[in-house]
This record gives structure tokens, sequence and C-alpha cells, in this order.
């Protein structure tokens, strides 16, 4: 480690089956079988609530904003054709809390989980929400399922299954079916006949739940005849309404989702027409926002802000959620990546802008194009729509609405529909509302155990969060959008989840209508890092600038007056750019700095030279911890303004450091201060120039340039041994620690190597109660389960600490002489800084799993192990069997020299010269063998897997054990077989 930091090594040596089974009664009494399907409903409705992994503040946050039902009401059985008459029961009663009288606690259930620890923006202890009082109006989610015909029968189950927990924590659905792809606009007739088949079916999948139930809502719509009648195309923009607010508010209040498809009817003859389903669900928005037309007719122009609000206080339109095979909105930032999170009134003509870019890029100039024209006049409050646009289908056909789910996949166009569609809708509705973009497949888990049956490496047992039920209770989406990429989980389809992102980025897009952003100056005008001596540096006294609100920004963000000439002498003349959201919610001042030496002249070194520095990063009070004001305050920074990196510093004990750490490319605990240093700089490695730069302009003459020198930290629990490493080493280079604590203050990177996987975690439960560990990387090479290292995973998690698994493959001696195999995996930045001591350091190769899990890194090294077991017994019974038939060993030793060099001939001179039984320590001792063989007949029993020459070696092993105890070695095998063949154990015999 280059610089006054150093690097950790901690190195030690070694010293129930909870089993869960369900009755499912058969026949028999139906009032048993009713109450087991309600006891299912339950466990798999507390499954999903648990693994939102929703926080106790986002709880409280939840509960502010919904009252679910004590209990859902039971649907009434009835065909979902002929509702009308259908008794229903009477509604349910509300409650604030409503949570715990279902019994869930949703304050002990969130502990366990590191990612539900994800830390916010906030200054100070966030206060509680208090509940509002009144009449509490009826949440309603608006869903429009795309394509539900190519759906199989379990993805819709599940998708009626989240529906009907959404129910239960408070949010009733109303369900549009878009059935693109069968939809034909000179044929009503079949494509309603095509709807009602699709809709039933969503109709069944809702009601098969316990206390669920759904109708089939029709003739709700209504379409303008005198627009027909003049020509107007039904599948582009009619004049569309709901003709009865109440067919969809009366099954809503009675606990019922109303399931309506795209079919309109005329207000003169009643004659069916197809629509398009985004212009339906416009019109659903338009109504449950209070906006309906037909509500609003002959009433006086006075009145009508009145009316509004009272149909606003009756229903509540609080998601938007899109379930589309397409999945989220794909981003230019990484191939498969999508965005996580869209601030539209900031971000929606650039995104609009990107989608036709990625368009052209992957398609090029296309012969035809569809167009669907969703301008409409819609009352209410709107966010600046620009020209409507159309993206050419790939196949050059125009105009033709009858297009399979093949020509969408990857299609650009698809994606546009949906970006301006939750636009028109968000453009309706409060700032607080939001909208989910995701895929059937991923609304249908509904917290159930993922299928895979590989997922044994990635803890077996954990289930994936729903993202419908997870933006329930938290209004976020799944990741923040302002993390790296690189810490955002695999991009393939082929990689497994990592163990803390159990919903992938490629699947979920999260929409607020969001707040608007002031950049100064506005870099698609000028270059924030350019530098242009003609042209006036930016002043807090710009025009432009609103100082006073900025001030009380500030202070009301710090709790703390600020000296404001003071302030404004000091950064005047060195102003960057200045971030501000919203109403000043939030801001981020930056500025450039210069290290010691370097004249401030708008020379060559100084363009060079200066750093860009964040100065003030500022939230209201009120807003932190929520609304997302910090995450697009910084995504507007790193992504927009200063691409190539800014830094920062920060106290230690500021409680937004964690926040901090997880955005960070990389950190810096400045030695014998309170202080560390922050950056966003890819591959910044110290002691580059840059590195050096970032040191000195920051903290002045804190740190000296070129004082960077490495050193090494060593600790083991026998003080004698880490002594004794210590004295073998070039001096000055390494010290020696007596306690945890004085590793991880002194260590930027710290590495361990310990002997099985209890002594692991009990080692890493006692250094996560050290002060001062987050954003310390420790880079663990011990041989253990994968389920160890997501449990170590999760653990440094939750105190900020970060982790790289680094097993290796290799025998003392090859470690001593620098020759060992690195596997290293987990987040790509991470790895990165690990490498420089890996190759040519520490190892001669590695095997890169850059952003990879980290238990897939243990995985291999079990398996690898394993290769390991089969070499000694095949070695072993091939050189007792060339003894017993008097070929010998010596000659047995040449054939494996002249097929098999390298580490067969190395263990075969084990065998041979007796070190299996001589060698004092042992070189691969038995209770490690014994561990690593325990390890992958759990992986391959979990797997349902039998890997017949594993148990061998384990039984071999153990006899091993029983001859040698503590002094036995892997290799002992071979005296083991020899005695089953009734030679001696030790050959030298």
């Amino acid at each position: 480690m280059a610089s006054n930091r150093k690097v950790g090594l901690l190195i030690r040596n070694a010293s129930t089956k909870a089993s869960e089974t369900e009755s499912n009664p058969v026949g028999g009494d139906p009032k048993v079988a009713e109450h087991a399907q309600e006891k299912t409903a339950d466990r798999d409705f507390f499954l999903s609530v648990l693994n939102s992994t929703s926080t106790k503040r986002e709880a409280r946050s939840y509960l502010s904003r919904f009252t679910p039902s004590r209990k859902a009401p039971l649907a009434p059985k009835k065909d979902p054709k002929s509702p009308s008459d259908a008794p229903t029961p009477d509604p349910p009663p509300q409650t604030n809390d409503a949570l715990a009288r279902l019994g869930i606690n949703l304050g002990g259930f969130y502990a366990a989980k590191a990612v539900d620890q994800s830390p916010v923006f906030s200054q100070q202890p966030l206060p509680a929400k208090v509940s509002p009082t009144g009449v509490e109006p009826l949440h309603v989610a608006l869903v429009k399922i795309r394509q539900p015909q190519i759906l199989d029968d379990s993805t819709l189950d599940g998708i009626g299954l989240t529906l009907s927990q959404l129910r239960r924590l408070g949010l009733m659905s109303a369900v549009v079916i878009d059935i693109d792809g069968l939809r034909n606009t000179q044929n009503a007739r079949l494509t309603r006949k095509n709807c009602l088949e699709q809709a039933d079916r969503v109709v069944a999948a809702i009601g098969a739940n316990a206390g669920a139930g759904a109708w089939r809502v029709d003739q709700a719509i209504a379409v303008s005849a005198t627009q027909l009648q003049a020509g107007v195309v039904p599948s582009t923009i009619p004049e569309v309404c709901v003709s009865s607010r109440e067919m969809l508010v009366s099954p809503l209040k009675r606990g019922i989702i109303p399931v309506l498809m795209p079919i309109g009817y005329t207000s003169d003859t009643l004659s069916a027409v197809s629509l398009d389903a985004d212009v339906v669900v416009v019109a659903l928005a338009r109504e449950f926002a209070g906006f309906s037309t037909p509500l609003l007719s002959g009433i006086p122009s006075s009145d009508i802000g009145e009316r509004i609000q009272r149909l606003q206080k009756q229903v509540s339109l609080d998601r938007f959620i899109v379930l589309d095979p397409l999945g989220g909105i794909p981003s230019q930032e990484g191939l498969g990546r999508n965005h996580v999170y869209i601030n539209m009134e900031q971000e929606f003509n650039d995104i609009r802008d990107e989608l036709v870019q990625m368009h052209s890029q992957k398609h090029g100039e296309a012969r035809g194009a569809t167009r669907v024209n969703l301008e409409q006049h819609e009352p209410g409050p709107t966010i600046a729509r620009p020209q409507a646009l159309t993206l050419p289908l790939t196949d050059g056909r125009a105009g033709d609405s009858r297009v399979g789910i093949a020509d969408f996949v990857g299609d650009y166009n698809g994606h546009l529909r949906n970006l301006e569609t939750v636009q028109r809708v968000l453009a309706l509705l409060p700032t607080s509302s939001s909208a989910l973009l995701t895929t059937p497949e991923e609304a249908a888990n509904s917290g159930r155990p993922s299928p895979s049956p590989f997922m044994v490496a990635d803890v077996g047992t954990r289930r994936q969060r729903n993202p419908l039920i997870h933006n329930l209770l938290t209004d976020k989406p799944a990741f923040s959008s302002s993390l790296p990429p690189g810490r955002l989980g695999p991009l393939s389809d082929d990689e497994e989840k990592s163990p803390t992102a159990v919903v992938t980025t490629k699947l979920t897009t999260f929409f607020k209508r969001g707040m608007p952003l002031t950049i100064l100056p506005d870099p698609k005008v000028q270059d924030w890092s350019s530098f242009d001596s003609a042209r006036p540096r930016l002043t807090l006294k710009d025009p432009r600038v609103d100082l006073p609100r900025l001030i009380n920004l500030i202070e009301d963000s710090f709790d703390r007056k600020l000296d404001v000439e003071h302030y404004l002498s000091r950064v005047n003349d060195r102003i960057a750019g200045i971030i501000v959201a919203g109403e000043y919610e939030g801001c981020a001042l930056l500025t450039w700095e210069t290290p010691p030496g370097v004249a401030e002249d708008g020379g060559e070194v100084y363009r060079r030279r200066r750093v860009p520095y964040l100065d003030k990063f500022a939230v209201l009070k009120r807003s932190q911890g929520a609304g997302g004001v910090a995450d697009v305050l910084f995504t507007a920074m790193v992504r927009r303004c200063f691409p190539d990196g800014v830094c920062w510093r920060s106290r230690r004990n500021n409680p937004v450091n964690k926040w901090y750490f997880e955005r960070a490319r990389g950190t810096w605990k400045l030695p014998e201060t309170s202080w560390t240093m922050f950056w966003t700089t890819e591959n910044l490695m110290k002691p580059s120039p840059t590195f050096l730069d970032y040191a000195s302009g920051m903290c002045k003459n804190l740190v000296e340039k070129g004082e960077y020198e490495g050193g090494v930290v060593i600790y083991n629990r026998t003080i004698a041994k880490a002594e004794a490493l210590n004295r073998s080493l070039p001096g000055g280079k390494t010290e020696v620690a007596r306690s945890f604590g004085e590793v991880t203050r002194s260590a930027d990177i710290i590495f361990t190597c310990l002997s099985d996987d209890q002594t692991l975690l009990d080692t890493y439960d006692a250094i996560v109660k050290e002060e001062g560990i987050e954003g310390t990387l420790f880079v663990d090479c011990s041989t253990v389960h994968p389920d160890t290292t997501n449990r170590l995973e999760e653990l440094l998690q939750k105190v900020g600490a970060l982790l790289v698994a680094c097993p290796v493959f290799g025998a003392p001696p090859m470690a001593e002489s620098g020759q060992l195999v690195c596997v290293l995996a987990g987040p790509g930045d991470l790895v990165e800084r690990v490498k420089p001591y890996t190759t040519g350091v520490m190892g001669r190769t590695i095997i890169d799993f850059s952003g990879q899990p980290c238990s897939r890194a243990l995985l291999l090294k079990i398996i690898g192990n394993t290769f390991i077991l089969n070499m000694v017994e095949s070695l072993a019974q091939g050189h007792t069997l060339s003894e017993k038939t008097g070929l010998g060993s010596e000659n047995l030793h040449q054939f494996l020299e002249a097929l098999f060099p390298g580490p067969f001939v190395a263990y075969s001179n084990r065998l041979m010269s007796g070190d299996y039984y001589k060698r004092d320590p042992p070189a691969f001792g038995v209770d490690l063998a014994i561990k690593d063989a325990k390890h992958a007949l759990s992986l391959a029993e979990s797997s349902g897997t039998r890997i017949k020459s594993v148990e061998m070696a384990d039984a071999h092993l153990a006899e091993v054990k029983k001859e040698r105890a503590e002094k036995g070695d892997i290799a002992g095998i071979y005296g083991v077989v020899r005695k089953e063949s009734g030679l001696e154990y030790e050959n030298g015999k």
C-alpha cells in the first residue's frame, strides 16, 4: 500500500440443521382445507413483506401513508363474467397498526440482512413522521399487464398473489390488460374475444388466492362518437374517458380488484371499439386523479377546484405499475444495464433522446415507423411535453398493430412508449406518486424461493425480493441510483445474482415525477472540466443564485450558522459549479482546489493539476433520508458534471459516511487526523500523481507530497507467531499489532486468512465492534463454505465495510515463493484495488471473477480442492498398486513425470520420500482437508449431486486422523490405502 496507511495481515490458526414441515390436508372438512389455504397465503404474505427489506424507518414512513386492512375480506365466489348482482362483504376496517395486528414485527426482522441497512443521506437523526388524521382515502395502484397471452399460468398466478398481497398492505389495484400482438384494429369483435380470454385468466389468477377477488369490468370506457364519425383512428387518441366512476370505485371499496380491457364503447350506439391500452391507462389516471371530464362538465368554473379536491380525497392514485416483458428502461452506461431511478422533471428529455440514439446505433435507419400519439389535453398539472416521437420498427413495417413479442424484444420503440406513458400518468398525479416498470416474472416472484438449483452457492435459503412490495413499503428503487454501476450486481442473465443484489438492475426502473435541477453552468453548454480564461468565473453573487435561500439550506442541513462573509471570500474565486435541487431542497457546491506550490494563474500546470472538490453537499432536514434528493444531486454531479471524478473529505464521525462509502470509488483515512478522503475517480491508485494532488489539494499541509511509503501490519492471535514472522521480513516495512483495533485503525486494506468457518465468523464478530472500520476493504483468503462468505459480507455491510474474496490455491512453499493462484471475486472496482497485491506479489496469476458474488470464488475453491483430493487418491492407489504388482513406485513416477508434470509429480515425490508422515507441521493438515471435503459434500447434497470420489477420500481422511491425529496430512491417504492393501502405513518400514 503506497501510503502512510498500512496493509493489514490477519492470520489465525485452527485450534442443527433446522427443518420445517408443513401439513396440507387433502379432503376432509372443507373448513379445514380453507383454513390451511389461508395459512399458506399468510405465510407467503409474511415472507413477501420480510423479503421486501424495508427498514424500521421505511416501515414507519409506509404506515404514515397507508392504513392496510386488518384482515382481508373473502371475495364472493362468483362468475367473473356477471359481477353486477354479486353480494360483497363490508369494507374492511382501517387501522394504523395493521401490520402489528397481522403479527408482523417490522423492527426485528430487518436487522438480519445487510442490504436492509442501506444508508440514507441524513446528517442528523430523522424525526418520526406522524400519521395523518382524518378519513383515509382509498389508495390505488393502476397496473398495466402487457402481453398476458405470452405468460404461462404460473406467472399469472404469481402476479395475482402479489396483487392480493399489495391489497393486504393497503394498496388496491385496478388492472388494464394490453394484448399487444393480438389486437386487430380492423376487427373489434376478434380483439374483444381475445381481450375477454386474457382478462378472465387474470381474474382467475387473482381470485385463486385466499381472501382475494377480482371482477372483469366491461363498458366502463367511453369513446367519443363525434370523433369516430369524423374519421379519427380509434387506436390513436379519440376522446376517451371513464363512463362510470362507480363501476371502478365500488369494487375497489369492497376489496375487489377491477380488471379492464382496452375496449371502449361509443356514446351513441355502444359499439365496441379497439383502443390502445396506453390510451385507456391515461383515461383511468385522469379519472382517479379527479380530472374526469363527465364529472366536471356543467360545473361552474369557480367550483371545479373544490370538486377535484373532493374526488381526490375519495381515491389516491399512488402508483402506476407497468408489467412488460421488455423490463426497465435501458441505459447507455453499460450493456444490459437499465436506469434504476428516473427523475422525470430532470431526465425525461435526456433519456428520450438517449433511446433514440441507442436505437439508431443498434438498427440504423429503418424503412418504416409505427406511431402512437398520446398528445391530448389533460386537465391538471403537467410536465412540459416535447413533440411526439416515433422510432421505426426493426422489420420496417408501418402501422401494423399485430406485432408479436419477437418484434419488440430489444426494440427501443417499446421502451419509448413506456417512458412516454409513465410521463403522461405522473403528470396527472401529485408529486408524491411514483411509477414502477418491471417484468411480469419479477412481479410474480412474491417472495417465493428461487427455483434455480444452483442458488445453494449464494445462500440457498435466500428469497428474492418482490419489487412491487418493496416499492410499496419503501417508495424507493431496489438500489440507489447514485451507486457506481459496479456495485449494482451482475450484468448477464447467465450470472447468478449477488447475495445482496436480489433484484437485478436490468429488470426494474423506478420513476418519480421528481424535481427540476438547476445546474450552473449548464454542462450541455459549458464543460465543467474545461478552462476558458476569457469566460467570467461563477460566483455566489451571480443573479442566477438565490444566495439567501442557499445560505438557509446550508445552515439547515448542517445545523449551524454559516460565516457568510468568510465563506464567500474563500470560495468565490474558485467555484467550479453549483447544482440545486428543486426550490433549494438540496445543493452540491463544487470548487477547484490546487496542490501547494501550484500557482492559480490559469496556466498549463494549473489546468492540469487543479482538483475538483465537493465543498458543500447539503439537503434540507425535511428531505433527508427520503425523496431521493441526495441521490439526484450526487448522480448529476458524477455523471453529468464531473464524470472523470471528484473528491471530498468528511469527518470520521459524520453520520453520512456510510452513504459516502457506498458511492466512492476509493477512500483514505488521513493519518493523524479525524478526516477521511473520498473520491469517485476510477482506478485511482496511491501514490499516483492524481492521488497526491487530491490529498495535498484537500488537506493542504496535513500530508506532504512523497510521504507514501507502504507498510504492513501483522496480527495473529498468538503474538509470538506474528513477531516471528515480523523478524523474518525486511526491516522497517512491517509492524506487529497487539489487537484487532490496532489493525483496523491503521490499515485501508486488511487481508485475513483463518482456518475454518466458525473461527472466521468469531473473528469478524470481534472486528466489526471496532471503531472506524467504515470503508475499510477486507480481503479474505480463508477456505470456507460459500454460505459463510455470504454471512461475512452481510456482517461487514452492516458497518459500512467492504469485502473481496481471495481464496488461494497452493501449498505454503508456493505462498512463500509468491507462486499462489489467487481467485478474486466481488465488486469490480474493489477487485481492482486488490489486484496490485496479487500477481507478482502474493501469486503468479489470478482467476478473475470481478463483478461476481464473493461466494463464487469460494465455490471454485471448494470444487477445486476436490481435484486435489482426487489427485491424492489416484496417486495413493496407483503407488500402492505399483508396489503390490512389482512395477515399483520409481517406474510409476517416471510415467508421471512424462505425462503429468506439476502437482502430480510434486505429490508423488511426497509419497515416495515419506514426507506424508515425516513432515511436522503437515503441509496440508488433515483437519483442513476434512473440512474442505465436508464442504464439497454439503454443496453436492444441497444441489442434488453425489461425488463418490470425495466420499471415499473423506473416509480415508478420517482414518488418517485416527492414525496421526493433528499431525496428519492430506497425503496420508497413501498410508491408509497401503494399510487397506496389507502394507504398513509408513512406506519407510
